[in-house]
C-alpha cells in the first residue's frame, strides 16, 4: 500500500498483542520472505549538545533540563512496548455484539475485506485485493462500541501473509447506520527505511516519517459504490490544545497547529519533558468527533483514535516495534479522558 498524499489488563480489556511468530494461515499467493534484517540503530536524545573546543578537546555539555532529563531517564524515547505498560487504565472494554457476525468492507479501489468474529477477541479474515489475489488468516480483534451504530475495529495483519515481510495495522471506523467505514492501513518501516537519517530524508524529499499509512473509504456490507457518504477530512481541531490523560501516571497534551502537523507533549509519565512535532490526519466520524491518526518519526510509531469532545473521552490504538529493532510487533488499545483548553 502506498502512503497517503501498558498495558495494565484488568480482566476486561484483551492484553497487548505482540507479533514474534508466524501465526497460522492460508493464501492462495505466497510472498517470499526477506532473508535478513539488520538491527535498528538506537534511540537518540531529543535535545543539542553543546561542543566546547579552544584548541583543546572538551567533554559533550548538557544544559538547564536537558540535562535533568539526561541524568534522571538516560533512554528518553522509549519503546512501544514499555509505552504499553499501564497505558490501557482507561481503554473501553471490547463489546461482544459482534460475536459469530461478519463484517464485510468493500473500498473504492476493489479492496475486499471479510471478518468473522469467533469470540470478542479473534476472528477470521478473508482478504481479496485488486488484482483478485486471496488471503485468509486468523488474528486478533478488537471492537469498540463508540456510540450507538459507530465502532472502532483493530486488528493486526501478521507477517509475511501479504507479499510484505511486515505485519500490518488495519484500523477501521464504521457506522452502520450510514453503512459506511474508513480504514486506516499502516506498514511499518524496513530496516533499511528507518535507517535513513532525518537529514537524509529530508534531502531527497521524503516523508520525514518512515512509517507508512493510508486511508480507504469503504462500504459496509453492501458494494461500493461511487456516490456513497464518507467521512471527510476536516481542520475543525486545528487551533485546538487538548490534554489526554490516559492513566493515572501518564497526562499529554496535544496541540494541532495545521492540516498536517500536531504537537505532543508529555506532562506526566514515562517521557515526561519530552515533546514532539510530527504528522496527523484528521476526519469527522460524528457530531464532535474525530478520527485522529498521527505517524512519529523517532520512535516508528501509528496511532490512530477517535476523539469525542462531547464524551471527554477518546478511544483507540498504538501501533510499533516492540524494541528497537524492527521484527515483532506491539499493538495495544488506549482509552483516555480528554480537556479541550480552548
Amino acid at each position: 500500500m502506498q502512503e497517503h498524499k501498558q498495558q495494565k489488563h484488568n480482566g476486561k480489556n484483551p492484553p497487548t498483542q505482540h507479533d514474534s511468530t508466524q501465526p497460522s494461515h492460508s493464501k492462495k499467493n505466497h510472498a517470499k520472505k526477506q532473508a535478513s534484517h539488520t538491527d535498528q540503530p538506537k534511540a537518540t536524545q531529543n535535545g543539542e549538545q553543546q561542543h566546547l573546543s579552544n584548541n583543546h578537546e572538551q567533554p559533550h555539555v548538557l544544559y538547564g533540563s536537558l540535562a535533568d532529563a539526561a541524568l534522571n531517564n538516560p533512554q528518553q524515547y522509549v519503546t512501544v512496548s514499555k509505552l504499553s505498560q499501564g497505558f490501557s487504565e482507561f481503554a473501553l472494554a471490547p463489546t461482544t455484539e459482534w460475536i459469530g457476525q461478519s463484517i464485510r468492507l468493500h473500498t473504492q479501489k476493489g479492496l475486499d475485506i471479510e471478518i468473522h468474529c469467533l469470540d470478542r477477541c479473534s476472528c477470521a479474515v478473508e482478504l481479496i485485493d485488486s488484482n483478485q489475489q486471496h488471503y485468509s488468516f486468523s488474528t486478533q480483534i478488537n471492537i469498540l462500541m463508540i456510540r450507538e451504530h459507530l465502532f472502532f475495529l483493530d486488528l493486526i495483519i501478521p507477517a509475511h501473509v501479504l507479499p510484505i515481510a511486515q505485519a500490518v495495522s488495519l484500523s477501521v471506523v464504521f457506522n452502520t447506520l450510514k453503512s459506511i467505514a474508513t480504514i486506516v492501513w499502516g506498514e511499518l518501516p524496513t530496516p533499511s527505511e528507518y535507517e535513513l537519517s532525518t537529514f537524509y530524508r529530508a534531502s531527497k524529499n521524503l516523508p520525514i516519517s518512515a512509517v507508512k499509512v493510508e486511508f480507504l473509504h469503504a462500504s459496509l456490507n453492501k458494494d461500493w459504490q461511487d456516490a456513497q457518504a464518507q467521512h471527510a477530512e476536516t481542520d475543525h481541531l486545528i487551533g485546538h490544545r487538548i490534554k489526554f490523560r490516559y492513566s493515572e501516571n501518564d497526562l499529554y497534551q496535544h496541540r494541532y497547529l495545521n492540516h498536517n502537523f500536531y504537537t505532543w507533549e508529555c506532562l506526566k509519565g514515562i517521557e515526561a519533558g519530552l515533546c514532539e512535532t510530527d504528522r496527523c490526519f484528521y476526519f469527522a466520524v460524528g457530531e464532535q468527533m474525530y478520527l485522529f491518526v498521527w505517524i512519529e518519526k523517532i520512535i516508528p510509531t501509528l496511532g490512530a483514535v477517535i476523539l469525542d469532545l462531547n464524551a471527554k473521552r477518546s478511544h483507540g490504538k498504538i501501533f510499533g516495534y516492540a524494541g528497537y529493532e524492527s521484527g515483532q510487533v506491539c499493538n495495544f488499545m488506549v482509552g483516555s479522558y480528554v480537556e479541550d483548553m480552548d
